[in-house]
């Protein structure tokens, strides 16, 4: 057996991982999974790749008596997996790796004849407070829920902020025309520096449309399509936080199952974890009360300028 065989041999026996081991610490967008170790003993996975989403740990390796220990996922906004244990014997899971939401643990040991326990979740890093500025790098952006004449969610969350933001919104605009979204381009060409956007919009694209039940699910999906278009340019241009003002269901039957569907894909992805980060409030929980049928009376919108208010100080949003 020639010296380059024996090494492959000695490395495989004290369990050294293979493959790419930790992830490029220069290369934030990567999800560099952990190296498998070797075979056949107790060899330790590569850790996880640091990124926007933590690569998952590496596998512990295969054992005769002791599981492999599964490594920690990544370090990223959304931590990685920790690596699975051996397949045999008691090798504890790897920890979820750290992140702005924690990684899972990883699988303990296949049973042979005791599993390994699975690895602990991993810490979640608290994002770190934005603090209150002038209101010059905090937009609001939408519809009439935003701002309707006199009332709206601008003037209260002015109130609840002691401070005057720069304001867009326009009673009737939708976001399928541009409407919306020439907003939010018309607030960047005054000036760039947002680190802030709480908005409305989709809810004149739906009640403006002819479809009916289910079917409006086809308008809301379109509507994501462009919001997550526009969410993606805020990223680009500096945005921190999004704020998205859910709506409440209005007195027309019809449009229910439409916003069922919307909370649905808000729920899914207006998230922190995403960057910027996003939050979603859900207006059908408030218990709001209608005016028309569409819109909050002035109590409700009070309501919802302090929630938004509320949200921005309890996650230490830019405000």
């Amino acid at each position: 057996m020639t010296i380059r065989s024996w090494a492959l041999v000695w490395f495989a026996a004290i369990g050294v991982g293979f493959g790419p081991g930790c992830g490029a610490e220069d290369a934030p967008s990567d999800q560099g999974g952990g190296g498998t170790a070797g075979l056949p003993f107790a060899g330790m996975g590569g850790l996880g790749g640091v990124g926007a989403s933590g690569g998952v740990g590496g596998s512990g390796g295969t054992v005769v008596t002791t599981g492999g220990v599964g490594a920690s996922g990544g370090v990223g906004a959304s931590g990685g997996a920790g690596g699975m244990a051996g397949m045999a014997g008691d090798g504890a899971g790897g920890m979820g790796g750290e992140s702005a939401s924690g990684g899972s643990g990883g699988t303990g040991g296949i049973p042979d004849p005791e599993g390994g326990s699975g690895g602990t979740a991993g810490d979640t890093v608290m994002h770190v407070d934005q603090g209150e500025g002038d209101g010059k790098d905090v937009v609001t952006i939408g519809d009439s829920w935003m701002r309707l004449l006199v009332t709206g969610i601008e003037p209260s969350l002015d109130k609840y902020s002691a401070k005057t933001y720069r304001h867009r919104a326009q009673a009737g605009t939708l976001v399928l025309n541009e409407q919306i979204p020439y907003q939010y381009e018309l607030e960047v060409a005054a000036n760039a520096n947002i680190k802030t956007v709480v908005m409305t919009g989709g809810g004149n694209d739906i009640l403006g449309s002819a479809c009916s039940g289910t079917a409006c699910n086809e308008v809301v999906d379109d509507v994501f399509v462009r919001l997550n278009e526009l969410h993606a340019q805020m990223g680009q241009d500096g945005v921190q936080d999004i704020i998205v003002v859910g709506y409440t269901y209005p007195s027309n039957m019809a449009k229910h199952a439409a916003l069922d569907h919307s909370i649905m894909r808000n729920e899914a992805e207006c998230t922190p974890d995403k960057t910027p980060r996003c939050h979603f409030i859900d207006g059908s929980k408030l218990g709001l009360t209608l005016q028309d049928g569409i819109h909050p009376n002035n109590a409700g919108y009070d309501l919802l300028g302090k929630t938004v208010w509320e949200l921005m100080v309890a996650e230490g949003i830019r405000r």
